[in-house]
């Protein structure tokens, strides 16, 4: 049995994220970044679907846990590909998120 490649996994992950379907899509992309660690596009994609989960999820608690999860892959995507626009525009969309979870400053009223 052979070892799916980093690019199996993510064309995988884009086939259930296509479907709406974050988790399985996280276990073909979390595999995928043990494999190629500094890929900012796939940090990208993962950030998407932890914000995805963080949506659908009704406990706070765990809207936080996700809304910083995915908030970190942004922000590691951002730093891995500071002059690629989409990094650094999945980042800001992630702040809007998470200050509008926790309550921050751009929390709507």
């Amino acid at each position: 049995m052979r070892a799916e490649t980093s690019e199996a996994l993510m064309a995988k992950g884009d086939g259930f994220d296509k479907q709406l379907k974050a988790a399985e899509a996280l276990e073909n992309y979390l595999p995928a970044e043990k494999l190629e660690p500094k890929n900012a596009q796939l940090m990208v994609r993962i950030a998407r679907q932890y914000r995805h989960l963080m949506s659908d999820a009704s406990d706070k608690n765990e809207k936080l846990r996700l809304g910083r999860l995915s908030l970190d892959y942004a922000q590691r995507a951002a730093t891995l590909a500071p002059n690629d626009s989409v990094p650094a525009k999945q980042r800001a969309g992630e702040r809007v998120v998470a200050n509008q979870t926790i309550g921050g400053p751009c929390a709507p009223a």
